[in-house]
C-alpha cells in the first residue's frame, strides 16, 4: 500500500469514526474569511469563538443550540522548591523558584443561542463544532407559546462584520 494510499484510508477511517460519533468538524476561520480585507480578517478572527453546538431544534435560517465556547489559554505556573547544596555547600538546602507555561483549553457555558448558518443535514439532537461570530440577540417562540430572547451568532464572519457598520 503506497503512503497516499494509507494516508487517505486512514482519513476515510476518521471521518467514518468522526461521523458515527454525530460530530462535524469545522474549518477554521481563515478558511472562511475569503474576499475580506487584511484589517476585516483581523477583526473576524479575533472575534471568532470556537463553539461546541448540541442541537436543540432546527429551523430554516438556522439552528437554537446550547453551546460552549473554548479557547486556549497560555497559564504560567511558578512554585518554589528546596535544592540541595553540592560540593562544599551540600549541607545547605536552597529555594529555587521555577516556573512553567502551559497552554490549557478553556471551557465557558454560553446557555441556549440561536446561530444562522445553513441547516441541510442537520437534524435535532446532532453535535457540531463551528466557529461563530456575534450578531446581536433574537427571539423565537416555543411550542408550548412562550416568547424567549436568546443571543444570535452566525457561522459567517461578514454577517458579523456588517453589524459593526455605522
Amino acid at each position: 500500500m503506497t503512503p497516499r494510499a494509507r494516508r487517505l484510508l486512514l482519513l476515510g477511517t476518521l471521518a467514518a469514526a468522526v461521523c458515527s460519533q454525530g460530530l462535524v468538524l469545522a474549518a477554521p476561520p481563515a478558511a472562511d474569511a475569503a474576499g475580506l480585507s487584511p484589517q476585516q480578517k483581523k477583526l473576524a478572527k479575533e472575534h471568532a469563538i470556537n463553539a461546541s453546538l448540541k442541537i436543540i431544534s432546527v429551523t430554516p435560517e438556522g439552528i437554537i443550540a446550547t453551546a460552549t465556547a473554548r479557547r486556549s489559554v497560555q497559564r504560567t505556573y511558578t512554585w518554589t522548591e528546596n535544592q540541595q547544596g553540592t560540593g562544599l555547600a551540600s549541607h545547605k538546602t536552597y529555594r529555587v523558584r521555577r516556573s512553567a507555561v502551559r497552554n490549557e483549553t478553556e471551557r465557558t457555558s454560553l446557555g441556549t443561542i440561536f446561530v444562522a448558518m445553513p441547516t441541510d443535514g442537520l437534524v435535532d439532537g446532532q453535535n457540531l463544532e463551528r466557529w461563530i461570530w456575534p450578531v446581536g440577540t433574537t427571539q423565537y417562540t416555543t411550542v408550548l407559546g412562550a416568547r424567549a430572547t436568546v443571543r444570535a451568532y452566525t457561522t459567517r464572519p461578514a454577517d458579523f462584520l456588517a453589524t459593526l457598520a455605522p
